[in-house]
């Protein structure tokens, strides 16, 4: 009977859900690619974690062809398993946001935005916002958005005024809204890219 099992990578120690497994002997041959480290190692060097874990979240392994194919892999973690980017639709641009502090403003000779954003009218500032990435202890990524200087025009986060002092971790899908035009505002997107699926190889 099929059964779900628990591992813990032996590099990074996140936590993954097997689910669909005949069992543990069936999977001593198979190589495993950790989505959050990208570590490839043998099925045997990954920790088999205990019962309690049952509410983890699932990677489906099932058999095809004489092997092994898998769903999306997920990671035991609230937090985000990969940098997330920054998207504007409606200008066509996007920015993959790194590790450490990244600053976005209005483009201009004398920016030192890491995401320049192009603006006519001067009601973004050039280092207008900030957005700290850091890694945690779970080896997931906190996005957090702040407002860069105390001196800037209206800007919006999910809706409401951002504050110079406020912090705010951002989650997937959250609408950051800069100062555009007399008229109206520029919505900036957050996105997580998706996790890369595990790969299992055999030997």
């Amino acid at each position: 009977m099929p059964i779900d099992i628990h591992i813990g990578c032996p590099r990074c120690g996140c936590v993954l859900r097997i689910k669909s497994v005949g069992t543990t002997a069936s999977m001593q041959n198979k190589k495993l690619k950790c989505p959050n480290c990208l570590n490839s190692a043998p099925f045997s060097s990954y920790t088999i974690l205990p019962s309690q874990k049952q509410n983890a979240p699932d990677t489906d392994y099932r058999k095809h062809s004489g092997g092994y194919t898998e769903g999306a892999s997920q990671i035991l973690t609230d937090k985000n398993p990969a940098i997330g980017r920054l998207e504007i639709p409606s200008l066509g641009l996007s920015y993959n946001l790194k590790l450490g502090k990244n600053i976005i403003g209005r483009k201009a000779q004398s920016s030192l935005a890491d995401f320049k954003i192009p603006c006519q009218e001067k009601l973004m500032s050039r280092d207008h916002i900030l957005i700290e990435v850091k890694e945690n202890e779970t080896k997931g990524y906190e996005h957090i958005l702040s407002l860069n200087k105390e001196h800037s025009n209206s800007t919006f986060f999910k809706g409401k005024p951002l504050e110079y002092g406020d912090q705010f971790v951002l989650h997937k899908d959250d609408i950051i809204e800069l100062p555009y035009k007399e008229t109206g505002r520029l919505q900036i997107l957050f996105k997580i890219p998706d996790s890369d699926e595990t790969e299992v190889k055999s030997n």
